[in-house]
This record gives structure tokens, sequence and C-alpha cells, in this order.
């Protein structure tokens, strides 16, 4: 049986105000599918290409490892996701949990 933080979890990382990184989301969750792989992948290159700063989002990034994680990915697919992003982001999110990690343990 499902967990249902884990549904809701996947549910709010499918969504965004923004139509265009709600699109990006959609095409993410796409890529999953093998009949529809080919044209998500061309349509979140066409979106990188004209709008490269959605893959600087550290939100975006975050809902996308979200859904990664929810769904059985080939690694290909996970793969061309991830490196979407921009590499600072990846660096970005993992400097301020291990930041947020060492000042709790230097004060506690």
């Amino acid at each position: 049986m499902p967990n249902p933080e884990d549904e809701a979890a996947y549910k709010a990382a499918t969504t965004d105000e923004d139509p265009v990184k709600a699109k990006i989301l959609k095409l993410v969750v796409e890529m999953g599918n093998s009949v529809m792989y080919k044209k998500a992948t061309g349509e979140l290159h066409t979106i990188k290409v004209k709008q490269p700063t959605h893959f600087s989002d550290t939100g975006l990034f975050r809902k996308s490892l979200i859904i990664l994680e929810s769904h059985h990915y080939r690694q290909q697919a996970r793969h061309k996701i991830l490196n979407l992003f921009n590499p600072n982001v990846m660096r970005h999110i993992v400097l301020d949990e291990e930041m947020g990690e060492s000042t709790e343990s230097d004060t506690g």
C-alpha cells in the first residue's frame, strides 16, 4: 500500500504555478513512459534552449528529484533529466544541506 505522504509529495512535485515550470515537470513525468520519451526529450531540449534560466531553479530541480524517486525511470532518462539542469543547482543544494548540518552540530 503506497504511503500517503509520498503520494502527496509526488502530487505537489508535479505541479507549479509557472506554466513553463509546470510543462517541464509534466515532460519529466512523460520521460518515464517509453512511448512518450522521445517527444518529451525533444520538448525539454527546446525549452532549455529558449528559456535556460528555468534549469537553474533549485525548486524545480528538487521537484524533478521527487518525481524521479517516485517512479521507475531507465538510467538513460534519469541521466538526461539530471543533465538538463545547471550543475551549480546540485552544488547549491548539497552545500546548503551540508552548511545546515554543520551549523547544527557546531552549536549543539
